[in-house]
């Protein structure tokens, strides 16, 4: 088995309010697709 896209598509991460940390170069850096024991597709981002 593997992902499909069965809808329109979506943003899954976006840059986070870090505050006084924030840059314009900032961005979600690491992320991962896994099928859970139930089936459903999972999405993770950071």
């Amino acid at each position: 088995m593997r992902p499909r896209i069965s809808s329109e598509w979506w943003q899954v991460a976006g840059n986070p309010d870090l505050g006084g940390y924030a840059t314009a170069e900032q961005e979600p850096v690491d992320f991962a697709v896994w099928q859970a024991a139930d089936g459903t597709w999972q999405l993770w981002s950071c």
